[in-house]
């Protein structure tokens, strides 16, 4: 929230009227910390599902690592690695590039895009596309590894004010993907154990907690995932 702050100070500074974000930021870091809360409540109830059936635990704990592990951890490692290295363009959206790294077909290294200005410099839009702006790699790749890390609210400042206007529709594509992905692989798989473990072992208040925290995370995420911000962009110019 200080980061997704302190980026928004040019649009205060030119509009003093706005505060710089807007009641869907507040939405964005809700959909975050829904899937921070779900992920430490799986973690708590993989002891209970052990003591319960060990068969729900291995199950349980064997999603936890396919899913968490290998396609959350790992990539999330793999995009902080890339943001140290100028040449390294891996991306959710570019899974070919894991270990080569390096994309000589792809925008990072091709012909130079238009940049959305910053809104409080509206009227500048057309003068910026007319002189184009070189990509600005480095913050994409801090707006990947924020959306992996579930840091939704400043990964929408950065994709609203920062992010170029060529690049908007691969964010929110992997937006989509990972956030569907984790969905069915992750949130449906352990709301089903939890399901059966309340059904056939005990009612245990935490793994109540945690399968409705699952549910509406998944729900949220899904809904937050499929709204295209570029739509609210427009509506949000139409009401002013």
């Amino acid at each position: 929230l200080a980061a997704a702050v302190c980026l928004t100070q040019p649009v205060r500074l030119g509009d003093v009227r706005s505060s710089g974000l807007t009641s869907w930021d507040m939405l964005a870091w809700l959909a975050g910390a829904g899937a921070r809360c779900s992920l430490l409540l799986d973690i708590l109830c993989l002891p209970l599902m052990k003591r319960g059936s060990k068969l729900l635990f291995l199950l349980s704990a064997s999603t936890f690592i396919f899913s968490i592990g290998v396609f959350v951890f790992a990539v999330q490692l793999r995009l902080l690695i890339g943001m140290f290295c100028s040449r390294d363009h891996f991306s959710y959206d570019k899974p070919d590039l894991f270990f080569k790294g390096r994309d000589s077909s792809g925008l990072m290294e091709g012909t130079p895009i238009a940049a959305r200005p910053p809104a409080h410099r509206e009227d500048e839009d057309s003068q910026d596309l007319r002189l184009g702006r070189a990509t600005p790699v480095n913050t994409i790749k801090a707006a990947n590894f924020a959306h992996l890390n579930d840091l939704s609210l400043l990964h929408l400042v950065l994709r609203r004010h920062y992010v170029p206007i060529s690049c908007q529709e691969t964010q929110e594509f992997t937006i989509s993907i990972a956030s569907f992905s984790r969905c069915f692989c992750e949130d449906v798989v352990q709301c089903s154990l939890k399901f059966f473990f309340i059904m056939d072992c005990q009612v245990n208040l935490l793994v109540v907690l945690s399968l409705l925290v699952s549910i509406g995370q998944a729900i949220g995420s899904c809904f937050y995932a499929s709204t295209s911000a570029m739509d609210l962009r427009n509506l949000d110019e139409t009401n002013d």
